[in-house]
């Protein structure tokens, strides 16, 4: 039995990967608009019936994002040695992952694909914000705040932040950077409380036009 479900599960991931394929190659060759999903299954070689057991749009089918994610993000969250701080736990289950995703051929060409189709943002937004929540909900259990505490909503939203950020400045980046370095980058920042590198002060300028700020942890002065 366990041999069928695994292919079962097999032959699930490589239609649904067909689907997201066949959509990201027609929108990229003309307007988004005027794309059906008739068009993207009979690319696939699969029905409109098939397609809405994966998708409920064409949408969702070019930025894919499964709530069966979000609850195992809640839960690996919550369940990160309770020495590490949140920040960290987070850190510690999505970096990885996000920064393998990021070197996969499907999750460059969507990148591209919302850079052509501005239209798009939308939802990778809702899919940040899915995200988002799951990590808040972690947060919460691990915490033991409410899921509204404005640290919990804080924290999930820095991460987020910190991790959308990371994937743009993967994609300005020279070919060969690594993102899973600069994913861990954003979150030394945010753990440091964003102090400037290299030592750096930070703060408004005084009127004779010198820095006034505070060096940060570690730093000079």
């Amino acid at each position: 039995m366990s041999i069928i479900r695994g292919r079962r599960a097999h032959r699930k991931m490589a239609t649904r990967d067909a689907l997201q394929r066949a959509a990201l190659e027609l929108v990229r060759s003309r307007d988004p608009d005027s794309v059906t999903v008739e068009e993207i299954c009979a690319r696939a070689g699969v029905s409109p019936r098939t397609f809405f057991n994966y998708f409920a749009s064409k949408e969702e089918a070019l930025i894919d994002w499964d709530a069966e994610i979000d609850a195992f993000v809640t839960s690996a969250v919550a369940k990160r040695p309770a020495s590490e701080s949140p920040l960290r736990a987070i850190r510690a289950v999505l970096g990885s992952a996000v920064a393998d995703a990021m070197g996969m051929e499907l999750w460059q060409d969507r990148l591209e694909l919302i850079r052509e189709q501005p239209g798009l943002i939308g939802r990778f937004v809702a899919v940040m914000g899915s995200v988002q929540r799951a990590l808040a909900a972690g947060v919460s259990r691990r915490t033991g705040l409410a899921s509204d505490h404005l640290y919990v909503e804080l924290t999930a939203a820095a991460s987020v932040a910190a991790i959308r950020t990371a994937i743009q400045a993967w994609t300005d980046a020279p070919d060969g950077t690594d993102p899973a370095r600069l994913i861990d980058d954003a979150f030394a920042y945010l753990e440091s409380g964003l102090a400037p590198p290299g030592g750096r002060k930070s703060g408004l300028a005084s009127p004779g036009g010198s820095q006034a700020g505070l060096a940060p942890p570690g730093g000079d002065g």
